[in-house]
């Protein structure tokens, strides 16, 4: 009896975990068949990386980090804490959201955060980004999604 048992646990363990990695796999492929219907490439498979603006001459395997320290200075240089939100006290971290698409151009910006008014300030910031070589899969531009926070302090 007791060996009947320990079977049916590992049993139904073993068939739990084949309809788990089942419906994975499933999800995988929907999640396939959205990146290719739209054309937007997952990040591990791209062949290169967004270029920003003064990254083009940066060895391939810096370019990542370069493309980051940009990102980095263009926000400092951007940034405006909203005078609102300051008289309110509003801080809080702002994530951000959008495409580098196949133009390379900046798109579908979106935002979540502690208050709308870092919500637009973040929305301003990211929509003055330069236009960027695009990403190229499979000798494909492709578009490609980002995603980022800024920091709102008050001092």
């Amino acid at each position: 009896m007791r060996k009947f048992v320990i079977y049916l646990i590992l049993t139904i363990s073993h068939f739990s975990f084949s309809q788990f990695t089942e419906d994975l796999s499933k999800a995988d492929d929907e999640w396939n068949k959205v990146v290719r219907k739209k054309n937007i490439a997952v990040e591990n498979s791209w062949e290169s990386v967004p270029i920003f603006p003064g990254c083009e001459g940066v060895k391939k395997s810096d370019r990542r980090q370069c493309f980051h320290e940009q990102m980095k200075k263009h926000v400092k240089i951007n940034f405006r804490y909203p005078e609102i939100a300051k008289e309110m006290g509003i801080q809080g971290r702002v994530y951000v959201t959008f495409i580098i698409s196949k133009d390379g151009s900046i798109k579908n910006i979106r935002t979540r955060g502690p208050d709308k008014n870092l919500e637009k300030e973040a929305v301003r910031i990211i929509s003055k980004l330069p236009d960027m070589p695009p990403v190229v899969q499979k000798g494909v531009n492709v578009s490609v999604p980002f995603s980022t926070s800024i920091a709102f302090r008050l001092k």
